[in-house]
């Protein structure tokens, strides 16, 4: 198993939001939690801006 791979697990397995952005202020990574939770509103967030 490679070692993101084993991040993300780990990082998914968090039963809170975990967001990360980028310098550009781009969400480039949301935890399982995160993306289950934006998904019943219909949206995707990852590669948008934090400001959208």
């Amino acid at each position: 198993m490679e070692e993101l791979e084993i991040v993300k697990g780990i990082l998914d397995s968090y039963p809170y939001f975990i967001i990360f952005e980028n310098n550009d202020y781009i969400i480039s990574f949301m935890n399982q939690k995160a993306q289950e939770h934006y998904r019943k509103k219909g949206k995707n967030l990852i590669g948008k801006s934090i400001f959208d």
